[in-house]
């Protein structure tokens, strides 16, 4: 053991990872570097979370009821079709997603609060991307950030 812990939220990406990771015909990364890997793709990465502390005392261990907005983001490289082509994928999102709000019981709830799209212009072809901002409620330990209790 080398000590080192994986903080709840790369267990919260690893399990959407893992649940958008049959939607055919997409790349599915935990990581916002969409340009330098194959589109279609899906990237899924933290954008805020905020923490609020359940302890009224000073008693330890304190526990955070914490909200975590997680981008799922679809990257299209067809700018004139990018709506339709990163729908198909967003509705493909949001199927397994409700299938089960709480990951397999990994987090309390975990809903779609946002939707918006862009181009990037930075890569070499143009990328439309939509991206879909689902905030997640999950507690943990001060203690062991590693463990959703």
């Amino acid at each position: 053991d080398t000590g080192e812990m994986t903080h709840a939220r790369q267990v919260i990406r690893d399990e959407i990872c893992a649940r958008l990771a049959d939607i055919a015909d997409v790349t599915v990364v935990n990581s916002r570097a969409y340009p330098i890997i194959t589109l279609p793709s899906i990237s899924v990465y933290t954008l805020t979370e905020s923490s609020v502390s359940e302890n009224v005392t000073i008693n330890a261990p304190r526990r955070y009821s914490r909200t975590l907005a997680v981008s799922i983001s679809i990257a299209v490289r067809e700018i004139d079709q990018g709506d339709e082509m990163a729908d198909v994928y967003a509705a493909q999102v949001e199927q397994r997603m409700a299938a089960d709000i709480t990951l397999g019981g990994l987090v309390t709830d975990s809903t779609l609060t946002q939707t918006d799209t862009e181009i990037d212009g930075s890569t070499e072809k143009p990328t439309y991307i939509m991206r879909m901002v689902y905030e997640i409620w999950y507690r943990t330990t001060a203690d062991d950030p590693g463990t959703v209790i």
